[in-house]
């Protein structure tokens, strides 16, 4: 299905119509191609400082602490086809690059405080992908695969860096609370086993996230991207990828 756009403010891509908004959270997807953060003042993990590994099961990062659930691990490594934005440095991942192919791997990113905006870069998205917003350990919304790319554009498929991995989408995601909601952690979750999560350039807000947006970046209009646990379907020619 092809994906209806609109134009909400700068740099910003709105797909409507998949769903509905869950616990006062907006989603927004940037245009096809954009692989960081384009809201002044923020904080953004890159990874490109840490070292290369396998075997990770937390870490302190500029956007909070990683923590692995127990018996998980993730990994840091090199830009492949599968992710690392720009094509250079390093990126977080969760599943096939570990080495470890358990039914479900599990990250919990724990943020500075209480929060209203959160962007990453969510690359060669699979079906296994999950992320999950809590506030003071109560689910605010659940964002899967399906229901963020179900009806993206042919623009967002394979890695823009390369043109590999044609077969899945690439996008810059930003979640953005609403109405005196806010958030405090952030699941990531592969369920598929023998599949990876790839994540970029995890941002959050330079300043306290529970004060009004900064001059000059409006709030989100009704023009918004409503998700649910009730998107689009999968898409049927989803593969697991192994890596190695």
């Amino acid at each position: 299905m092809k994906s209806t756009a609109f134009s909400l403010a700068a740099g910003i891509l709105v797909f409507c119509g998949m769903g509905q908004v869950q616990a006062g959270i907006i989603v927004t997807v940037d245009p096809a191609g954009v692989q960081s953060s384009q809201l002044p003042q923020v904080r953004t993990e890159t990874f490109d400082q840490f070292a290369n590994g396998t075997s990770y099961t937390s870490l302190s990062t500029a956007v909070g602490n990683l923590v692995a659930a127990d018996g998980d691990k993730f990994a840091v490594v090199n830009a492949d086809q599968y992710g690392g934005a720009g094509g250079t440095g390093k990126f977080l991942a969760i599943g096939a690059q570990t080495g470890y192919f358990a039914t479900s791997e599990v990250v919990t990113l724990n943020l500075p405080g209480a929060q209203t905006s959160l962007g990453l870069w969510w690359s060669a998205a699979d079906r296994g992908n999950e992320v999950q917003l809590y506030s003071n350990n109560q689910l605010l919304g659940t964002y899967t695969t399906s229901s963020l790319f179900g009806s993206a554009g042919s623009s967002y498929y394979g890695n823009p860096n390369s043109g590999q991995d044609s077969g899945e989408p690439f996008a810059y995601i930003n979640f953005r609370a609403t109405d005196g909601t806010t958030f405090d952690k952030v699941v990531f979750s592969e369920n598929l086993p023998g599949a990876g999560f790839e994540i970029d350039n995890i941002s959050i807000p330079n300043f306290q996230s529970v004060s009004p947006a900064p001059a000059g970046v409006p709030e989100p209009s009704g023009l918004v991207m409503l998700l649910g646990l009730g998107g689009m379907g999968i898409i049927g020619w989803w593969r697991t990828r192994r890596v190695g």
